[in-house]
């Protein structure tokens, strides 16, 4: 398993910043270039990846680092009230849109046949 960006090009690159440590870094872009697989509809060369393909995975990692923070779906201040949402297809949704924005106009993402 092969991340397609390493903490450098998240860093500096991209500008990121709510990934803020190797060993972190390493987990979540594991998983993003996992998921930019999953969602490409071309086998990606790790040795030679497009930028699009490196940004999108930027944005993928720092959307699953926001899904593991709660997200307040509402508060109140009376009584102290105070609910999260958590629905997966929003978690789900948000991730492709992280990625799509990158790979829209690309023929990276899969459209199905």
């Amino acid at each position: 398993m092969t991340s397609y960006i390493d903490y450098s090009y998240y860093l500096d690159t991209f500008g990121g910043t709510l990934v803020d440590n190797d060993k972190e870094f390493y987990r979540f872009s594991l998983l993003a270039s996992t998921y930019i697989d999953a969602i490409t509809n071309i086998e990606i060369d790790a040795e030679n990846v497009d930028e699009v393909i490196k940004m999108a995975t930027c944005s993928v990692i720092d959307e699953l680092k926001k899904q593991e923070m709660p997200e307040i779906a509402s508060q109140s201040v009376g009584k102290e009230s105070l609910s999260f949402s958590t629905t997966n297809k929003t978690k789900y949704k948000k991730l492709y849109e992280s990625a799509e924005k990158w790979l829209l106009n690309t023929n990276y993402l899969y459209m199905g046949v």
